[in-house]
């Protein structure tokens, strides 16, 4: 990775194992406390109503995919992709997800409790 800031802009190249490189440009132009407050209700009206967590694992000397979306989990490569096991209960998940991610799994219980609150499934 390269990380370029220029006033409010930053830039950041990822140099990928196949050679290529990827860009983002960011702008960080510090925002109106107002402007954070309108903008943070408007993302609780369009909260997902189903869990997403996604990470890019190297793997066989390549970056893979693995993602966990709406209860179902997959691991995405240059070859195929891979569906996993996904008849689990809620601890497995959590176990699941921690092994792949390495978030807490304090943090994963609650916010799979949200979700399958949200959901109606208690």
């Amino acid at each position: 990775m390269k990380l370029q800031t220029e006033g409010y802009e930053t830039k950041i190249s990822y140099h990928r194992p196949n050679g290529k490189v990827s860009n983002a440009k960011y702008d960080t132009t510090p925002l109106d406390d107002e402007l954070l407050w309108a903008l943070s209700e408007r993302v609780q009206h369009v909260f997902r109503k189903t869990p997403l967590v996604e990470i890019r694992i190297s793997l066989d000397g390549e970056t893979a995919h693995w993602e966990f979306d709406n209860w179902k989990s997959f691991l995405s490569t240059s070859q195929k992709l891979h569906a996993e096991d996904s008849d689990l209960n809620m601890d497995e998940w959590i176990h699941r997800i921690n092994s792949r991610t390495g978030m807490k799994e304090d943090f994963l219980r609650d916010a799979l409790r949200y979700y399958k609150e949200m959901a109606g499934d208690h």
